[in-house]
């Protein structure tokens, strides 16, 4: 017997063990309902880029797919999930999912009721919502000069979110002119900053320091380190509201890890940062100026960087519900 469609599951069953273990059992069950109809199951038990509305269990359908010379025709797939973002729904999970792998989407009620659509809206952040990359990346206060001449060292502090594009920047302009990184991330401890920073300047070798930086007595810190060493700094303000930078987090976690051959230098492995971590930014942000000791202070407007594949997978629904 031949048959030209496929049943696919897309469950998220984010479940103590014992639970899975009882959730398994009826998969059985669904077997023996279906007889000789094929199917295949995709579950996602972590929050993880496998879990819906993220693309990590379609990509895997793909690749699987593509292993047995099947081709997918998405203008004849559909998707029917209950989380569709209704007034009562838990979620809206499922509508992303097919939003975001580009198929059509019905709930149970349209499609095996024939009932007519109900309105719904989304949480989380939306492609509208996102830069389009136009524009300046960087919008100087008095100079366009992104790098000195060399001469003498420099610090530049960096002020912004997590996931705001700091390290990326550092990476693609400071780091291959010898700009050596200062990140409390991998060193541990403000006061291993400030130490490495301070064996860097008295070098002559000039620093970056990528951290959030986000009041003026942490930033003061690393101020009054140059001042004694007689070294200009400057201040690089990274524009990014919350809610992207956490669709960034999100992204930079769970998407680029799905994506083989991905050039991005995010495709390092990461951990998920907390949602708390980005409020307790906001909450003690101090916006940085001139009179606090800088030499200059530029702006940094956010701009997607990285090849066609990797924009259309950031452009996707991220939101996991609860964060």
């Amino acid at each position: 017997m031949h048959f030209s469609h496929t049943v696919v599951l897309f469950s998220n069953q984010l479940y103590p063990e014992k639970k899975l273990v009882k959730w398994r059992e009826k998969i059985g069950f669904i077997a023996r309902a279906l007889r000789e109809v094929p199917f295949l199951m995709f579950t996602s038990t972590a929050r993880d880029g496998y879990r819906k509305p993220m693309p990590g269990m379609w990509v895997a359908l793909e690749r699987l797919a593509n292993e047995a010379g099947v081709v997918i025709d998405k203008g004849k797939s559909f998707f029917v999930g209950d989380a569709a973002g209704r007034k009562g729904d838990f979620a809206s999970t499922d509508r992303k999912f097919a939003e975001n792998i580009g198929v059509n989407f019905y709930t149970p009620e349209e499609y095996f009721l024939k009932q007519s659509a109900r309105p719904y809206g989304y949480k989380g952040t939306h492609v509208s919502e996102l830069p389009t990359n136009e524009g300046p990346r960087i919008t100087p206060t008095s100079s366009p000069i992104l790098l000195t001449n060399g001469k003498k060292p420099e610090m530049v502090l960096f002020v912004g979110f997590p996931a705001s594009g700091k390290t990326t920047l550092f990476e693609r302009v400071f780091l291959p002119t010898g700009y050596e990184h200062v990140n409390q991330d991998t060193l541990g401890s403000r006061s291993k900053c400030l130490k490495a920073a301070e064996e860097f300047l008295r070098k002559g070798k000039s620093c970056v320091v990528d951290n959030t930086n986000r009041d003026k007595k942490t930033r003061q810190f690393y101020l009054k380190l140059a001042e004694s060493l007689d070294i200009p700094v400057r201040c690089f303000i990274f524009k990014i509201s919350r809610e992207l930078a956490w669709h960034n987090n999100l992204y930079r976690t769970f998407c680029l890890p799905l994506l083989s051959g991905s050039t991005a230098a995010e495709t390092k492995e990461r951990k998920l940062i907390p949602y708390s971590a980005f409020v307790s930014f906001s909450q003690c942000y101090e916006e940085p100026t001139i009179d606090e000791g800088f030499k200059e202070v530029k702006t940094v407007n956010w701009q997607f960087e990285g090849d066609a594949e990797e924009e259309r997978y950031w452009r996707m629904w991220l939101q996991i519900d609860g964060k």
